[in-house]
C-alpha cells in the first residue's frame, strides 16, 4: 500500500490561515511563548523525521498548551500541534493514543478551511489509517472515499494526490480480499503517476509494486514478475542518485528504508534459474554504503580538484575530535557541554561528507568503475575457487486470493546463500538456509560456549549445529571446490567457518576460507595498485600506564586475564593490562619478516600519534594490543526502534541517537591509562572511525594481533561497521584480525608460523598462510593435548586478498 504523506504543511500555509483565523499581535509573553512554540515544533518535525518518536512526544504536547493559551482551542496552528503528536503516538503503535487527536485535529481543519478542503482529505486518511490498523476496515473505508471525492474536486481526476488517495483505497479493499475492486484503483493511480511524475519517479515504483503485489496474490507471477522488475530498477536509480549527495548514516539510512523493496525482488524471483537476475541485484544492493564510501575516498585521495585536500583534512580531524570526545570521561558538571559538542561535530563530519560527495569528479568517475556485476565479479573467481555470498532479508509471502486468504502476507526474515563457482560463475545457485531466528541463536550459542571458555566437545557440538544450518546444503553446488570466499552477512559475520567440525575433524582441515565484506571487493582489490608501499610497521609490548601523572585513574577496573580485549566507552573500558606475550611477538615477527626494513615501537614509544605518522607507505602492519568491540554495551546510532509492516510493504524507522557505530571498536596504544579524559590531541585509542580517515593505499598487509578486531556493528546487507570495514576503507588488501579474545601466547606462535609461512614462500595468500599456520598449531595441539581446542586457534581469520 502506498503511504500517505502523513507530515501535514499547515506551516508552510501559516500565512493564508492567519487570514482566515486573524489573531491580534502576539506581544510580551504571548510573543515570547508562541516563538518558543515554533522552535518546539521545528524540533517535533525532526523528531518524526529521524525516528526519535518518545523524544518528541513531549515536546509536541507543550507545543499545543503554548497555542491554545494564547490562539484558543480551534486554531489552526493547534491542529498542525494535534497532527504531530498523534504521528509521534502513531508510529509507537499507540492506535487508541492517536485516533482521537487526529479526530480533533480534522474537526479544527473541517471548521477553519470549510469540509472539502485539500487538508480536511488530509486529516480523513490519517484516521481512516489508523482505522485500518485497528483492523476497522468498515470505519475506514468510508472516510477513504470521502478522502478521495475531496481530492478528485479539489485538485482534479489526475493529480497525484489522487493517486494517493486511489491507493489507500485499494490498499483497504486488497485487506478485506477485495482483489477484483482494488486492481482497477491500483492501475489507475500507476497511470495518473506516470502521466503527472514521469515514468521514473518513486511513486511510479511504489504504485508498479502495489498492482504486483495484487497480481502475485491472485497466481498472476508472470505479470507481477514484471511490473515488479520495472519498479524495482526505479528504486535502484534513485537511491543510486542519492548516495553520491548525502553522508555515511544518511546514506545507510536510505538503504534501509528502501531495503523492502530488495527483499520483495528475492521473494518473488524464486525459481531455479532466477539467480543470474537476482544476484546482480544482490551485487548492487549489498555492501553499497561501504563500496559508495571506499570509491568516495579513493577518488579524494587522488584528487587534484582545489579545495578537496584541505575539505577531507577537516573531515580526518572532525572525526579525530568526534572519537576523542566519545571515549573522554567527562568532569562533573561537563557532561551536557561534552554531549553538546559531539552533536555538533557530528554535523560537521556530515556537512563535510555531503559535500566532498557533491563536488569529487574523481569519485563519480570511481564509482562507475565500482559498479560491477555478475560478469566482473566471475572474472576474478579463480577456476579452483568458489563464492559463497550470505544474504540476510525478509521474506514475504503474500495471501493466497484462490483460498479466500485475506490479509497483509506474512514476513520473514531468513538466510539465504548465493554459491558461485569457478569455471560456471556466471550461473549462481540460490539455496535458501531458512529463518534467521534459528540460525542468529545457533551463531549466539556457539559464540557463547567458545568466549566461556567450554570444553572443546561442548563448542563442537554448538558448531555442529551452525555447520548444519548454514554450510551443509551448499556443499552438492561447490563443484568439489576446496578453495572457498565467504561474503558473511548478519550474525554469520562473527564465524569461522574453518572451525565448524566435520569427520572428527574442522572444515578448515578441508578448506581453505578467506573472506569478503562485499563479492564486489575482489573487483575493487584487482584495480587498486600503483601507490607503492615498503616495509613494515610492528607494535607490541606497549606500555598503557605510560606518565601516570597525566589523569590517570586508579580507580580504574584491571582486566584479570591476559587476553587481548577490553571495553568500550568511558564507562565500561577499565585499566588496560600489560601484554608480556606482545613484546616476544613483534621481535618474532621481526625475525620472521626478515629482509623487508621493519620499524618497530615498543613501550613508551608506541604511540596513537606515533602510529598514525608512521602506517602510511608501510608494505605490512602489525598490531598486537588490546582491541575492543562494544557489542551491546554502547548504543550505536544506528540502532533498529522496530520495524513497522503495513499493506504489503515494509517502512522502517531508522533511529540515530547514541554512538557513531565506527567509534564503538578500536584498538589502544601507550599511555591510554593515563590519558583517560584527554580532550585534544593522542588520547591513546584509535577508533574505527580515526583507522578509516588514513591513508593506507599500497599495504598489503595489516594484522591485527589483538581480540575482537573483526567485529564491529552488524548491519544487515553493510557488512561489519568496525575495523574489518575501516582497514578497508583506508586502502588495506588484507587483514587478518580476531572474533573473539584470544590466549597470548597460542597468538604469539601462530602469528610467528603465519609470517613464515609468507616469508617463505612471497607469493603465497594470505588465507592459505594463515590456514597453514592454524593448521600447525592444531596439530601440535593435538599431539600434545589429545584435543586442538578451538578457542586457541580458530578466532583469526584473514579478510581480502
Amino acid at each position: 500500500m502506498k503511504p500517505f504523506f502523513r507530515i501535514w504543511i499547515l506551516d508552510l500555509l501559516l500565512p493564508l490561515l492567519l487570514t482566515l483565523l486573524p489573531s491580534p499581535a502576539p506581544a510580551g509573553d504571548k510573543e515570547a511563548d508562541l516563538k518558543r512554540a515554533e522552535e518546539l515544533n521545528a524540533k517535533v518535525m525532526e523528531c518524526i523525521k529521524t525516528g526519535k518518536f518518545k523524544e518528541g512526544v513531549p515536546l509536541a504536547k507543550e507545543v499545543i498548551a503554548l497555542r491554545e493559551k494564547h490562539l484558543g482551542p480551534e486554531h489552526p496552528d493547534v491542529a498542525t500541534g494535534l497532527n504531530n503528536l498523534a504521528m509521534l503516538l502513531d508510529a509507537q503503535g499507540d492506535y487508541s493514543g492517536a485516533k482521537p487527536l487526529y479526530e480533533r485535529a480534522l474537526k479544527i481543519t473541517e471548521k477553519a478551511l470549510g469540509v472539502d478542503h485539500p487538508r480536511v482529505a488530509t486529516g480523513l486518511n490519517n484516521l481512516a489509517e489508523i482505522l485500518r490498523a485497528q483492523g476497522d476496515y468498515a470505519g475506514a473505508k468510508p472516510l477513504y472515499e470521502r478522502a478521495l471525492k475531496i481530492l478528485e474536486k479539489a485538485l482534479g481526476a489526475e493529480h497525484p494526490q489522487v493517486a494517493t488517495g486511489l491507493n489507500n483505497l485499494a490498499g483497504l479493499l486488497e485487506s478485506q480480499g477485495d482483489y477484483a475492486g482494488a486492481k482497477p484503483l491500483y492501475e489507475r493511480a500507476l497511470k495518473i503517476d506516470e502521466k503527472a511524475l514521469g515514468p521514473d519517479h518513486p511513486d511510479v515504483a511504489i504504485d508498479l509494486n502495489n498492482l504486483a503485489g495484487l497480481l502475485w496474490a491472485q497466481k498472476e507471477v508472470g505479470s507481477a514478475r514484471k511490473l515488479m522488475s520495472r519498479g524495482f530498477g526505479i528504486v535502484e536509480k534513485m537511491v543510486d542518485n542519492l548516495l553520491d549527495v548525502t553522508s555515511e548514516r544518511e546514506r545507510i539510512e536510505l538503504v534501509r528504508s528502501q531495503s523492502f523493496n530488495f527483499s520483495y525482488v528475492l521473494s518473488l524471483f524464486t525459481e531455479d534459474t532466477d539467480g543470474v537476475l537476482t544476484y546482480p541485484a544482490a551485487l548492487r544492493w549489498k555492501g553499497v554504503v561501504q563500496n559508495t564510501l571506499a570509491a568516495q575516498r579513493t577518488a579524494m585521495l587522488g584528487s587534484r580538484e582545489p579545495g578537496l585536500k584541505e575539505k577531507f583534512s577537516q573531515l580526518a580531524l572532525v572525526r579525530r575530535s568526534l572519537a576523542t570526545l566519545t571515549f573522554m570521561t567527562p568532569k562533573p558538571g561537563q557532561e551536557e557541554e561534552r554531549l553538546k559538542t559531539i552533536k555538533n561535530l557530528t554535523e560537521q563530519k556530515e556537512v563535510l561528507e555531503r559535500e566532498l560527495s557533491q563536488k569529487s569528479r574523481e569519485f563519480r568517475a570511481e564509482k562507475s568503475l565500482m559498479a560491477a556485476g555478475l560478469k566482473e565479479v566471475c572474472a576474478q573467481v579463480h577456476p579452483a575457487a568458489a563464492l559463497v555470498d550470505y544474504l540476510r532479508y525478509d521474506r514475504y509471502a503474500p495471501p493466497d486470493a484462490s483460498k479466500g486468504e485475506k490479509g497483509k502476507g506474512t514476513w520473514t526474515s531468513s538466510y539465504l546463500v548465493f554459491v558461485l563457482v569457478g569455471g560456471v560463475c556466471e550461473q549462481p545457485v540460490r539455496v535458501e538456509l531458512g529463518p534467521v531466528e534459528e540460525i542468529d541463536k545457533a551463531v549466539a550459542e556457539y559464540r557463547s560456549r567458545t568466549e566461556a571458555g567450554k570444553s572443546a566437545k561442548m563448542i563442537d557440538n554448538a558448531a555442529a549445529r551452525v555447520r548444519e544450518l548454514v554450510w551443509d546444503k551448499l556443499i552438492p553446488h561447490l563443484g568439489g571446490k576446496k578453495w572457498v570466499w565467504v561474503v558473511p552477512d548478519g550474525s554469520l559475520s562473527g564465524v569461522p567457518f574453518g572451525a565448524l567440525p566435520e569427520k572428527g575433524g574442522y572444515l578448515l582441515e578441508s578448506y581453505t576460507f578467506g573472506y569478503l565484506g562485499s563479492a564486489t571487493d575482489l573487483v575493487r582489490l584487482a584495480q587498486r595498485g600503483d601507490v607503492k608501499a615498503e616495509g613494515t610497521l610492528l607494535a607490541g609490548g606497549i606500555d598503557y600506564d605510560l606518565d601516570v601523572r597525566v589523569g590517570a585513574d586508579p580507580t580504574a577496573r584491571p582486566i584479570a586475564l591476559a587476553t587481548r580485549s577490553a571495553g568500550c566507552g568511558p564507562e565500561s573500558v577499565g585499566k588496560f593490562e600489560k601484554l608480556d606475550g606482545t613484546g616476544p611477538e613483534v621481535e618474532a615477527v621481526k625475525k620472521a619478516v626478515g629482509k623487508e626494513k621493519a620499524l618497530v615501537l615498543k613501550s613508551g614509544e608506541a604511540t596513537e600519534e606515533e602510529f598514525k605518522k608512521n602506517a602510511p607507505g608501510k608494505k605490512v602492519i602489525h598490531l598486537a594490543t588490546h582491541g575492543f568491540f562494544a557489542g551491546g554495551k554502547c548504543k550505536s546510532a544506528l540502532d533498529d526502534t522496530g520495524k513497522e509492516r503495513r499493506g504489503t510493504f515494509e517502512m522502517e524507522k531508522a533511529q540515530v541517537t547514541g554512538f557513531n557505530p565506527m567509534v564503538l571498536s578500536g584498538v589502544v596504544f601507550a599511555g591510554v591509562n593515563a590519558k583517560r579524559g584527554a580532550t585534544t590531541g593522542d588520547d591513546g585509542i584509535l577508533t574505527a572511525e580515526e583507522v578509516a580517515a588514513m591513508d593506507l593505499r599500497g599495504t598489503e598487509l595489516v594484522v591485527l594481533s589483538a581480540c575482537e578486531t573483526g567485529l564491529g556493528e552488524v548491519k544487515a546487507g553493510e557488512g561489519v561497521m568496525g575495523l574489518r570495514r575501516a582497514f578497508a576503507l583506508a586502502g588495506a588488501k588484507s587483514l587478518v584480525m580476531s572474533l573473539w579474545k584470544v590466549p597470548d601466547d597460542e597468538t604469539r606462535q601462530l602469528m610467528t608460523d603465519f609470517y613464515a609461512q609468507l616469508a617463505k614462500d612471497p607469493k603465497l595468500d594470505k588465507p592459505t598462510a594463515l590456514r597453514n599456520a592454524q593448521l600447525k598449531l592444531i596439530a601440535e595441539k593435538r599431539k600434545k593435548d589429545g584435543e586442538a581446542h578451538p578457542w586457541l586457534w580458530a578466532g583469526f581469520i584473514a579478510a581480502g586478498r
